[in-house]
């Protein structure tokens, strides 16, 4: 296992992901702007907006190679043929990963836990890598890459233990009144 590169992938991640809710929330207050008075409302906006705009947040970045957080913590993604991804591997890349988000967040945090050992399904079923790029010049970006690294570590600390939290509370009988 590469403890550099998947703490990238952590960090990189924890910050997409903070960067997408804000996409999501931005787009979303728009739209709902135009769509409440046709008699839509912010939930049912939410609902029927949320995957689509975080599946163009990700595969949108991916097709560049790479995402946000991925360019601050200096890796990207690369297709089978070295290059940037193509648009199917994208698409099978956010699947697998959105998938298993949207069945249950500690289901993500069991994954991060697989990944560990340097086992990327999501990587291995799209035929793409992640790669490390360049060194962090020094000044600014390296501060901030510094933090990002503490971020990702953090990051990993809580989705492990959503995905523990999940689990324990498995067998718990549901309240009845």
């Amino acid at each position: 296992m590469n403890a550099d590169v998947y703490l990238r992938r952590v960090g990189a991640f924890a910050i997409d992901a903070a960067l997408a809710y804000v996409f999501l929330v931005v787009v979303i207050v728009a739209a709902g702007s135009v769509l409440i008075p046709l008699g839509v409302t912010g939930r049912q906006a939410d609902d029927f907006m949320r995957w689509p705009l975080i599946a163009l947040y990700f595969i949108g970045f991916w097709l560049l190679g790479a995402t946000p957080g991925m360019r601050l913590m200096r890796i990207s993604v690369q297709g089978s043929a070295g290059g940037r991804p193509t648009p199917i591997a994208a698409i099978v890349r956010f699947a697998v990963l959105g998938a298993i988000a949207a069945i249950n967040l500690g289901l993500l945090g069991l994954y991060a836990v697989v990944c560990v050992f340097g086992v990327y399904p999501h990587d291995a079923l799209a035929r793409t890598t992640v790669r490390r790029d360049i060194p962090v010049a020094s000044g600014l970006s390296k501060a901030i890459y510094k933090w990002s690294y503490v971020l990702g570590v953090v990051f990993f600390v809580l989705i492990v233990g959503v995905a523990w939290a999940a689990l324990a509370s498995m067998g718990d009988p549901v309240p009845r009144r």
